[in-house]
Parts: C-alpha cells; sequence; structure tokens
C-alpha cells in the first residue's frame, strides 16, 4: 500500500489508472469498516483499476471542538494504517484534519481527484458524509454526488447479534468491560501498543513482575479500572497474560492511574520497547486489600483463572505485517 499526506501528492504519482475511492475516519478498523473496504477492492477489480482510502489524523471532534472532552479512539493513526493496509488496498491518504477542511463543499475536496486522479467510483459507508453539506438528508446527498457523473456505491450495516456494528456501539462495549462482544465487533481483541516503563518494582517482589505500560497514542481509549484476562504482543510472539488499570490503591497511596500487564511464563527484559496488549475478559473489580501478602494470595488466583481461560480459548491477536509510520510522509 501506498501512503500519501495530501491528495496533490497522490495525483502527482497517479498514472491514470481508474480509481475507486472512499472516505472516513475508519476509527478501529472493524468489521463493519472490513465490508466496506473488501466492497471498495472488489469495485476497483471491477473497473480494472486500484482502490484508495482517504482519512484523517485526528479525530475531526478533537479539532471542531477543542473546548470539549477529548475524543478518545479506539486505534492510533499507526494500527489504523496498519489495519488497511491489511485489507489489501492499493493507496491511502492521510489528510491532517482541520476546521478548514471541513468547511470544503464535497464537490470541492473531490473533483480534484476527478479531474487528474482517475476517480470513477466512490464506495460509501451506510450513512456517511464528508464536506460541509453533512446536514442534508441522505437522498438529497446521494443524488448530489451523482449530479457530478460519478458513480455511488452504499454498502449496508454490518448487523451482528442485532447490533449495527460502528465505533460508538464499540466505544460503548468497551466502556462496560464486554470484551468478547467487543472482539465480534472488532474481529480481533481490542488493543494498543504502548512502551514499557520503569515502575516501583513491587510485583516482582511477590513473584508477579509487570509491565507498566504507557500507551503511544494519548488519545487511546483506556479500559475501565480493573483486572483483565489479556494477551501482549512481544516483538512477533503473542502470549497469555494478567492486564490491571487503576490506582494500585494496596500498595500506592497516590492513586495515579497506571496500566500494567503480568505476562506467563516471561522472563525476558522489557523496558522501553514497545508492546501490544490486548484485552479478552473482564476477571474482577479492583479492591484495597489489606497487606502484600493478601494481594499475592489475589493475584495466584486470578493467575489460576488466566490460565484456564486460555486453556479454553486461543491466543487471537492479529499479526499484522506491519507498515511503518515512517512510510507515511507529510
Amino acid at each position: 500500500m501506498k501512503i500519501y499526506s495530501q491528495i496533490d501528492e497522490f495525483i502527482s504519482y497517479h498514472d491514470g489508472t481508474p480509481i475507486a475511492a472512499t472516505i472516513g475516519f475508519f476509527d478501529g478498523v472493524h468489521r463493519g469498516h472490513q465490508k466496506l473496504l473488501s466492497e471498495l477492492i472488489q469495485r476497483s477489480k471491477e473497473i480494472k483499476g486500484e482502490s484508495l482510502v482517504i482519512t484523517f489524523d485526528e479525530h475531526p471532534a478533537k479539532v471542531l471542538f477543542p473546548e470539549a472532552t477529548p475524543p478518545v479512539v479506539l486505534s492510533s493513526l499507526a494500527n489504523k494504517i496498519n489495519l488497511i493496509a491489511e485489507m489489501g488496498v492499493d493507496h491511502l491518504i492521510v489528510i491532517h484534519f482541520t476546521k478548514e477542511i471541513s468547511a470544503i463543499e464535497p464537490h470541492a475536496f473531490i473533483s480534484p481527484l476527478m479531474e487528474r486522479g482517475g476517480l470513477t467510483d466512490l464506495v460509501m459507508g451506510y450513512d456517511n458524509r464528508f464536506g460541509r453539506r453533512s446536514d442534508m438528508s441522505l437522498d438529497d446527498y446521494d443524488a448530489y454526488i451523482k449530479s457530478w457523473g460519478i458513480s455511488l456505491r452504499r454498502i449496508t450495516p454490518m448487523i451482528i447479534d442485532g447490533v449495527t456494528v460502528s465505533s460508538s456501539v464499540i466505544r460503548r462495549l468497551v466502556a462496560s468491560c464486554e470484551f468478547d462482544k467487543v472482539q465480534t465487533l472488532l474481529g480481533r481483541p481490542y488493543g494498543f501498543k504502548g512502551r514499557v516503563k520503569h515502575g516501583q518494582k513491587i510485583g516482582r517482589t511477590i513473584d508477579y513482575p509487570t509491565a507498566n505500560i504507557q500507551p503511544v497514542d494519548p488519545d487511546i481509549y483506556l479500559p475501565e479500572i480493573g483486572i483483565y484476562i489479556a494477551e501482549v504482543r512481544v516483538g512477533d510472539e503473542i502470549l497469555p497474560a494478567m492486564a490491571y488499570y487503576g490506582g494500585r490503591p494496596t500498595i500506592d497511596e497516590s492513586h495515579r492511574l497506571g496500566l500494567e500487564a503480568y505476562i506467563l511464563d516471561y522472563s525476558g527484559d522489557l523496558y522501553d520497547r514497545e508492546i501490544e496488549i490486548g484485552f479478552r475478559h473482564f476477571l474482577r473489580e479492583d479492591k484495597k486489600f489489606d497487606s502484600i501478602q493478601e494481594l499475592a494470595e489475589q493475584l495466584k488466583k486470578d493467575e489460576a483463572d488466566t490460565r484456564a481461560y486460555f486453556k479454553a480459548h486461543d491466543l487471537s491477536m492479529l499479526t499484522l505485517k506491519g507498515v511503518l509510520l515512517e512510510d507515511y510522509r507529510r
């Protein structure tokens, strides 16, 4: 997959091949997005052309409503790029989102691709709009796009167990710790990358050394406070783990929130390494114990539950080929 930072950059490399494109933020690249991208790729083959995805580096709400609480995201930009690449898309444009971008008329936004970039087809989600005319009814909006002389294909929603798959639904499920359902809608465990930092090193004194994980993307959606069954990717290896997010009330009076993971049967040095964590199942709520020894006894029970879980469930994090973020040229 070739990656660009501006529409004009894509056009400068375009060789005249017909292009089928889609536009969206694609947070999480969930199964609804995957359905759309599959349809996009299929359409590009039908027109004997190539597929193009246009996305943005920032959540639009973060830019348009800076005074509001910053929106959390299900995937970092780097992870989103990797997931789109894994689908087999030919080209990706990652545009720096600004208020000026949001104010552009849809036709003005797309017309350079139609005139000089080979764009003949748009493939869109069932309710997706882009540009300043997003307040139009969907029927009027679609008629407006078709008036440009371009083909428009709307993809029907992905419905799983009676639920329409969307990023907002997945965020609500993450908030309620329903990670089994989250995995069903995402097509993989919910997780993110983080860098391992030095902690208080108390875990190793009770035979539970943990990796203190600082998320790479500060806007990533962290789970609720609690203890989880999880998976951790270290390099190319995916390993079972117990994860904890909370303020460590038994050992830390500051109650500063942090994320850490105990990786089962692992003894390597992870300090300052980037790893990925995926959440599989909510195990229990956080609790302040009367002593470190009491905490250690509970961790033994948590470990037993985690091992039992992975006897019944396979590890399921994706093994991505890895498109380097350095390949994304600004």
